[in-house]
């Protein structure tokens, strides 16, 4: 085996291991927390570090989240990821 082959099977376990799988952003549970929490989209957006438009997209489900920026999500809305995820 080559050490390019060799390089990828060592970190695959790690890259496989760190995502979240089939979970696909929840974004009315999003947009309610939020909401509730009293947190404008402009200003939730700076939170999390990304474009006011991008979170928009997401929390009205025509655009999906990666791994990264859910837990951004999460932490920045002060719940567990599970409670704005779905399978």
């Amino acid at each position: 085996m080559n050490t390019h082959g060799t390089r990828l099977n060592a970190l695959l376990p790690r890259f496989i291991g760190s995502t979240l799988g089939a979970v696909t952003p929840n974004g009315a549970a999003i947009r309610a927390i939020r909401e509730a929490r009293g947190i404008s989209l402009r200003t939730f957006a700076r939170l999390v570090q990304r474009d006011p438009s991008y979170c928009s997209r997401v929390e009205a489900g025509t655009r999906g989240a990666g791994d990264q920026t859910l837990h951004r999500f999460a932490k920045a809305l002060a719940v567990p990821i599970e409670a704005i995820t779905k399978e």
